[in-house]
């Protein structure tokens, strides 16, 4: 796990699979949602996340399989934005 950004991080894990991602996705969501019920700050934190398990047919090189997360990422964003109100 390391920083990307200002608030960006990057989890890699070794030999995973879909299922695993996911449960992983869902447990720091949880984490995330947690974190929000037990704190008396008068705001809350959300977590976007994009992710995905390397495909060498799909993403030739480091960046367009970065991009392709990035993408997957801000597709979530807009799709929690869409839904708030």
């Amino acid at each position: 796990m390391a920083r990307y950004g200002a608030d960006e991080f990057i989890v890699l894990l070794h030999e995973t699979t879909e299922s695993e991602l996911k449960n992983l996705a869902s447990k720091i969501e949880l984490e995330v949602a947690m974190g929000n019920q037990a704190s008396k700050r008068q705001y809350l934190l959300s977590v976007s996340m994009g992710y995905a398990l390397y495909d060498p047919t799909q993403c030739t090189d480091a960046m367009a399989f970065m991009a392709h997360i990035d993408a997957s990422m801000y597709a979530q964003k807009r799709c929690k934005l869409g839904n708030r109100g």
